[in-house]
């Protein structure tokens, strides 16, 4: 039976409550891109994982920035992360997930069969050896899937997307993994947001997406929690009534082997756990620190 450590946020609105700093641990193994610390982190769509990633990329250190490759990407580099996004790996364009000889009726992103795992499987592994790879690019803004891209390893690679830990040859190379678990209510606020402002969609159409959505959600997303060696929860605050998904609650869900020490928080609240403890079986290389 797998152990779990929870730590409960006080309820926090964002910018006014600082989070816990990460850094390499004293005591682990430097980082180099010969032999990169390697990241998973899964969330639905809609669910912030791209600006959770550009906040973690901040705290590693070093400028942020889009792949310099002279056209779109997805890809994030700074001297210390590269951030790859899985929908790279989607097997068809927008156009093709909406009819293709296999699908007919259409397949969404979130199914399992709208991935190219092998290619997946074949990069994580290259990156995880330090070697580049020249990985798919699935563009956003035309729904096509543009020429591939060169891609250097650096010490530490993040790969966040629907499918971080489905696929087992991605998973078991991966030192750590992260679930984020985005409340219904928070989900919809979110999503509700992004796609009324930006794609002129309407409530009624932005809860019917997440609806039709929900059942390969739940059969191909949600089950990679089980696998997380951290889940982070977004609830809605309970010290004032927001529907707009801004004055949240967070819950921070730690995996722990039998011999972990249990994670401790200073005077000042922040979190203080190594991963090196608590997560050997993996071998992850970072902590938390005060």
């Amino acid at each position: 039976m797998l152990a779990f450590t929870q730590i409960t946020a006080s309820s926090w609105a964002p910018g006014l409550a600082a989070a816990p700093r990460v850094a390499p641990s004293r005591s682990a193994v430097s980082m180099d891109a010969s032999n990169p610390v390697v990241i998973g982190l899964a969330a639905d769509s809609g669910c912030g994982k791209s600006t959770f990633m550009r906040r973690v990329t901040g705290i590693f250190g070093g400028e942020c920035k889009l792949n310099d490759i002279g056209r779109e990407t997805n890809t994030l580099v700074s001297d210390m992360t590269t951030v790859i996004c899985l929908d790279d790996y989607h097997k068809w364009d927008r156009t093709g997930r909406k009819s293709n000889p296999e699908w007919p009726d259409g397949i969404t992103a979130l199914h399992e069969a709208c991935q190219n795992w092998d290619k997946m499987a074949a990069d994580v592994t290259d990156l995880k050896a330090g070697k580049a790879v020249e990985k798919p690019i699935y563009n956003h803004i035309t729904g096509e899937l543009d020429p591939d891209e060169p891609v250097q390893p650096t010490p530490i690679v993040i790969f966040e997307g629907l499918h971080p830990m489905h696929d087992e040859r991605v998973n078991e190379a991966l030192d750590l993994t992260i679930y984020l678990d985005i409340t219904d209510d928070v989900k919809f606020a979110w999503k509700a947001q992004r796609d009324i402002a930006e794609r002129g969609a309407t409530p009624e159409e932005v809860q019917a997406a997440i609806d039709g959505r929900k059942p390969d959600f739940a059969a191909y997303v949600e089950p990679q929690k089980a696998k997380a060696d951290i889940i982070i929860q977004v609830l809605p605050s309970d010290l004032i009534e927001d529907p707009t998904g801004k004055f949240l609650k967070v819950k921070y869900i730690q995996k722990k082997s039998p011999d972990a020490p249990p994670p401790r928080v200073c005077a000042c609240g922040t979190l203080t756990l190594t991963y090196s403890h608590c997560l050997s079986s993996r071998g992850a290389r970072i902590c938390i620190i005060d």
